[in-house]
């Protein structure tokens, strides 16, 4: 059952009235708390426009946190209130309404449950609610303290969650979700890429039918009526200048090539390495899909990681003004101050605009790459560690052995190798077998049947074609060498991107120890700055680059470690294994059939 507790903090000098928390209890009837949750509210000790928490407001935060200290938090739903008061025209360049300021409140308070009960962001959700939901009259003036509050309606349960392991932990996640392995599905299902290339490996099987019809007989029917006028022997014999009969052809014919110089031989296995060719090129394309739609999901997820950074160091820099405010109004604080923590908040607000186009421009691609929006939160994959050769020179290796595109080009060298070997089949005779039998009447003027059956072996044999035969088998054979020099360029591409993709991989891993270490040294240095600036040892312009170098170090660090997954898909990618990873299944037309 739930628990709904009211914690009174005293705000110059009252408690909300008895009719105050009944009109709350009123308000509340629509909303329905879940069984495992508990409703606090809290009555900070705001002044009307300002959203930071005093100390005791911290030390109720810490009540509060501590009763839960042996329990699994399940969510917490933070709301803030508002009075109805307008938002002084000094304060709305920092809070543009009270849904904002309300927002502000609720996610100062989050953030400090989120520190004391070291929760993940996920499991919290904030909400402004502004002067929506009054508890009270606000026409007084404890009415309106009694509006200004932070609703926590927090589910808990005193067992810890229990969590299905998998049998086998893979190294991406692999489920239904909005993850990086239905990421690539959905690309490789819809990319037009790939679908050119299917379509290319198609016809290719067509052609390889079509060259060994070669091997197989061919048969003709020939019909035709008509009238003929004939002047010949025949016709002179009879006494006629002309005869005018009606004539008919019937005709049946077979034919069987025996021998044609290896032509229809060498063709199959021109076109059989044209499919190879093409299957690999299937592949290619594939795995350079997989990496683009790789990369676009990690750029999605590093923006949207720099969008709820440059959120929260826009929130600290709130937090600071509104410190700095309190100390100006209360004639305890310099106008500089207040001036410098102004201009750092205009440039906190231009980071977070700037974050929020650059994550707008990945979604962008995103759909260009994917075919969709993304639906969901994306889960970060973890980091690749099966398939990363131990060393470059390893890499490189693997990527020569193993790279699709190389295997394409060696295919092309064995497809032109096969047509050089059909340019000589004009140099030999044809033979070839012919059944035929044909039914004709009124032929040539002489009335009556012509009917004539035949069974021969034919052989054709060209004895000069103007040196044509020759010039095609010259040229054939630079087409050999064409198709080597192209396999010779794409040995060296592949080369440089497996050189590029681990020197990437290896810069970034190491600058991830170091940017690790900068991270966690500004933090110590801003909280050092932070504790001497309140007791007044350090200057606010101290404090503030220190909160700005650290903003930098975690860009820097967020920054370098998605640098650091792609890096490693880019080197799966170099050997031709990225799917193979990620256990996706390449198209059917990759593959190539046993019978080519």
């Amino acid at each position: 059952m739930a628990v709904a507790i009211t914690l009174p903090v005293l705000l110059n000098g009252s408690y909300a009235t008895a009719s105050e928390i009944t009109l709350f209890k009123e308000t509340q009837k629509s909303s329905v708390i879940q069984p495992d949750a508990q409703l606090f509210t809290l009555h900070p000790a705001y002044s009307s426009d300002l959203a930071t928490l005093t100390t005791e407001d911290k030390k109720r935060l810490g009540d509060i946190a501590a009763t839960f200290k042996n329990k699994t938090i399940i969510q917490i739903t933070v709301s803030g209130h508002t009075d109805s008061s307008i938002i002084r025209a000094r304060s709305q360049g920092l809070y543009a309404d009270n849904y904002v300021l309300s927002r502000s409140r609720a996610r100062n308070v989050a953030d400090y449950l989120k520190l004391l009960l070291k929760l993940d962001e996920s499991q919290i959700q904030v909400s402004g609610r502004g002067p929506d939901v009054p508890v009270a009259d606000n026409k007084t003036r404890k009415g309106r303290a009694a509006n200004r509050r932070v609703e926590l309606v927090i589910r808990a349960t005193d067992s810890p969650v229990k969590v299905q392991s998998p049998v086998k932990v893979e190294p991406v996640a692999v489920t239904d979700g909005f993850t990086l392995h239905s990421t690539v599905k959905k690309a490789l299902a819809s990319n037009p890429d790939i679908l050119i290339q299917v379509n290319e490996r198609l016809s290719r099987d067509e052609e390889v039918e079509q060259a060994r019809a070669g091997y197989l007989p061919t048969l003709d029917l020939n019909a035709g009526i008509g009238s003929e006028r004939s002047r010949n022997s025949t016709t002179r014999a009879s006494g006629d200048k002309y005869r005018t009969l009606t004539r008919q052809e019937g005709s049946i014919s077979a034919r069987q090539m025996l021998f044609d110089g290896f032509a229809t031989k060498s063709e199959v296995e021109r076109q059989q390495a044209r499919v190879s060719s093409t299957a690999f090129t299937v592949q290619g394309v594939a795995e350079n899909t997989a990496l683009d739609a790789a990369e676009a999901y990690l750029n999605l997820l590093r923006n949207d990681t720099l969008l709820k950074l440059a959120q929260e160091n826009l929130d600290a820099h709130k937090r600071s003004f509104d410190q700095i405010k309190i100390r100006s109004d209360a004639g305890v604080g310099r106008r500089a101050d207040l001036e410098q923590i102004s201009g750092r908040l205009a440039l906190a607000n231009s980071n977070l605009i700037a974050a929020q186009s650059n994550y707008d421009d990945g979604l962008t691609v995103y759909i260009k790459v994917i075919g969709e929006a993304p639906t969901g939160t994306p889960i970060k994959p973890l980091k690749q560690k099966d398939g990363i050769p131990a060393s470059k020179d390893e890499a490189i290796k693997m990527a020569i052995e193993k790279h699709p595109t190389l295997k394409s080009a060696v295919s092309d060298v064995e497809a032109a190798m096969a047509q050089h070997r059909a340019s000589r089949n004009t140099f030999y005779p044809r033979f070839d077998l012919e059944l035929s039998q044909s039914w004709n009447n009124n032929l040539d003027g002489q009335v009556g049947t012509n009917n004539d059956s035949q069974a021969m072996v034919r052989m054709r044999y060209n004895l000069l074609n103007g040196g044509g035969d020759a010039a095609r088998k010259r040229q054939t054979a630079h087409l050999i060498d064409e198709a080597k020099e192209v396999r010779n360029r794409t040995y060296r591409q592949v080369v440089e991107t497996m050189r590029l993709s681990w020197n990437a991989y290896d810069a970034t891993e190491q600058q991830l120890v170091y940017l690790d270490q900068h991270v966690k040294a500004t933090v110590r240095t801003r909280d050092a700055y932070q504790k001497q600036f309140n007791i007044g040892q350090r200057t606010l312009l101290d404090l503030l680059n220190a909160e700005n170098e650290l903003f930098q170090a975690k860009q820097s660090y967020i920054s370098a470690e998605f640098d650091n997954l792609f890096a490693r898909y880019r080197i799966l990618n170099a050997k031709g294994a990225l799917l193979e990873t990620l256990k996706i299944t390449p198209p059917k037309e990759a593959i190539i059939k046993e019978s080519n």
